[in-house]
């Protein structure tokens, strides 16, 4: 009976192989197709010993990897270096900000993105790419690693299936269905869940008890809570998840503790973070605010500057024009006192010159006497401006030099140059520039 068994099993499988249709079951005169394949579950990564990496560290891979020379060496350089910390969404960014492409940068959220503390705060990450198929996918990525730490918080309880899909506790023909997942032993037969042992069945009600225990408690902390307390707790739920657990659900509860661990140290660093952003921000606030005193401070006083410049740039102008009125007036007055001295000069010369030519023999009339003699320079000097002081003729110019000066002069003594002819003491005194 057993090989005829083995032969009927044998023989159907090789007409499934041959004609696809015959695998399918009738359902009510109709064909039912297999089940769909089940999509391939996203890798789980373990956590366990992972710590949230501090700024310093995160400033130290992202420093080296903007350093490398292609986005393959960053992928690898971050592929060494994770292992050790968890990652929050910012800070994720951050190492994506290291390259331009998009490609690198999807492929640090695949690698990151199962080890991320706040799934929830995808914004920052999805305002990275553009398209809604990347989109989708980074969505993907963060919801599993979500759905994780959520099935961790509640206890990291068992999930079992059976060996292969369908429902019904025992297998068929192939022997006993498995029960939990992977764990299923022969065969298997078209059934998924299994009967729960009574010692699993047990820990599962005691797990389902705390849950719902830890539920009520959690609900009358919120009704006796202030508004204040209960708007902070819910600031905080949505900052930062306060859990890093351990993926997959087959993972120990052992698995489960330390993950508890990670979550509090994470939410440890969250809150330093945040201080140190506050603080930060607030520094760089009451600098700017400083900054624009003193921009303001700085202008006022190149106003005041520029004002007083202006005023004493006016004062002197006003002076140099004053300064230079006096100035003209004074040379006005002058030249109007030289035209007259020069017109009565013009006249008295016109004078003799009339009476020298009515009378050309006679001598010449010998000057006021004033007590003064002048020096054949200043006489020269006296002819050409035609400013004689008070008491000088300017038609007897020669007759004002001394003894000795009218004989180094003219080279005659003042009697024989009064007799020689009106016209050679006429020439002698041009010669000498005194006519």
């Amino acid at each position: 009976m057993h090989n005829s068994n083995e032969a009927r099993r044998r023989n159907s499988s090789v007409a499934a192989l041959n004609n696809p249709l015959a695998s399918m079951s009738l359902d009510k005169g109709g064909l039912t197709p297999p089940p769909p394949e089940k999509k391939k579950a996203p890798s789980i990564e373990s956590t366990k010993n992972s710590s949230p990496i501090p700024g310093v560290e995160l400033a130290k891979i992202a420093k080296e990897m903007a350093s490398l020379d292609t986005n393959e060496e960053r992928i690898d350089h971050l592929a060494n270096v994770k292992g050790a910390y968890v990652f929050s969404t910012a800070q994720i960014k951050v190492l994506m900000d290291v390259t331009a492409s998009i490609k690198t940068k999807m492929r640090m959220v695949e690698m990151l993105g199962p080890r991320t503390i706040d799934p929830k705060s995808s914004k920052v990450i999805l305002d990275e790419f553009t398209y809604a198929e990347e989109k989708a996918k980074v969505a993907e990525i963060l919801s599993s690693r979500d759905k994780t730490i959520s099935r961790a918080a509640l206890g990291g309880s068992k999930v079992t299936r059976g060996g292969a899909a369908g429902r019904g506790g025992r297998g068929g023909r192939g022997g006993r269905g498995g029960r939990g997942r992977g764990r299923g032993a022969g065969a298997g037969g078209r059934g998924v869940f299994t009967k729960l042992t009574p010692e699993e069945k047990e820990e599962k009600d005691r797990k389902m008890r705390e849950r719902r225990e830890e539920e009520k408690r959690k609900k009358e902390e919120e009704a006796s809570a202030t508004p204040a307390v209960t708007r902070l707790k819910k600031r905080m739920s949505q900052t930062a998840q306060p859990s890093i657990i351990m993926e997959g659900a087959s993972a120990e509860n052992s698995e489960d503790e330390g993950d508890g661990e990670v979550a509090v140290a994470a939410k440890a660093e969250t809150t330093k973070v945040e201080e140190e952003a506050a603080k930060k921000a607030e520094a760089e606030e009451a600098a700017k605010k400083a900054e624009v005193e003193e921009a303001a401070k700085k202008a006022r006083a190149e106003e005041a500057a520029k004002k007083a410049r202006a005023e004493e740039a006016a004062k002197k102008a006003e002076a140099e024009e004053a300064a230079k009125r006096a100035a003209a007036a004074k040379r006005a007055e002058a030249e109007e006192v030289a035209k007259k001295a020069a017109a009565a000069a013009a006249k008295a010369d016109e004078s003799a010159n009339a009476a020298q030519r009515a009378n050309p023999d006679a001598p010449p009339t010998p000057p006021p006497s004033s007590g003064c003699t002048y020096k054949l320079s200043e006489l020269v000097e006296m002819k050409a401006s035609r400013c004689y002081p008070e008491g000088v003729q300017a038609t007897k110019l020669e007759m004002y030099l001394s003894d000795a000066d009218f004989i180094n002069a003219f080279s005659v003594s003042i009697s024989d140059f009064q007799a020689m002819p009106q016209w050679k003491r006429t020439q002698k005194k041009k010669d000498l520039k005194l006519f």
